[in-house]
């Protein structure tokens, strides 16, 4: 997936449609050079925008926005972030949905750092909100589709990987199992796409 060249928020008042062009534009040059392809893109600051950009450059998926958490920024979106982490509830599933003729494939989790406030987090909080959304995926025939940013497993790195990866091996359990199917962004979206 993809993540634009300099992490210009494509939804903001100020990011004309030529900038978000030359952030694409950018960035498929860099891969290309490398042979690398793209078929799913991640809004910078999930500011969701361009979705035509998208199309002309061939993606076909995008990360959409977590249901239950309105895009807000600053104080008031932390401590939204903050009740949604701390409730006793499943993190939310969704199904795919097809928006401009792109993959809409809406987030459920983002795995916090331990930075700042979020180092008050307790131990294993983490990975029981993500088993949560996990067994919800699995009553419910959902997407659990869980999000982190690599600087976020930078501080307290040692005890962040124990529980990134008791998430992991949790969800590979149930794949064992035969309740959980792990796929890709790509891999959703070309089957939502082949349904429709």
């Amino acid at each position: 997936g993809l993540h634009a060249f300099s992490h210009v928020p494509f939804g903001n008042p100020s990011c004309s449609k030529a900038t978000a062009e030359s952030e694409l534009a950018a960035s498929l040059k860099v891969a290309q050079k490398y042979k690398i392809t793209f078929a799913s893109f991640v809004f910078p600051c999930n500011l969701i925008n361009y979705l035509d950009l998208l199309k002309k450059y061939k993606f076909i998926a995008y990360r959409g926005i977590q249901p239950n958490i309105p895009i807000l920024r600053g104080f008031f979106h932390h401590i939204l972030m903050a009740l949604d982490f701390f409730a006793p509830i499943a993190s939310p599933v969704a199904t795919a949905s097809i928006v401009n003729g792109l993959v809409n494939i809406p987030a459920s989790f983002y795995f916090p750092s331990s930075r700042g406030n979020k180092k008050y987090i307790p131990k294993a909080a983490r990975f029981y909100k993500a088993k949560l959304g996990i067994d919800a995926a699995i009553k419910q025939r959902k997407i659990f589709h869980m999000w982190t940013h690599p600087t976020d497993l930078t501080d307290n790195s040692e005890n962040l990987l124990k529980e990134f990866f008791a998430i992991l091996n949790y969800a590979l359990a149930k794949q064992k199992q035969g309740m959980l199917e792990i796929k890709t962004m790509k891999q959703i979206a070309q089957e939502t796409l082949y349904e429709s």
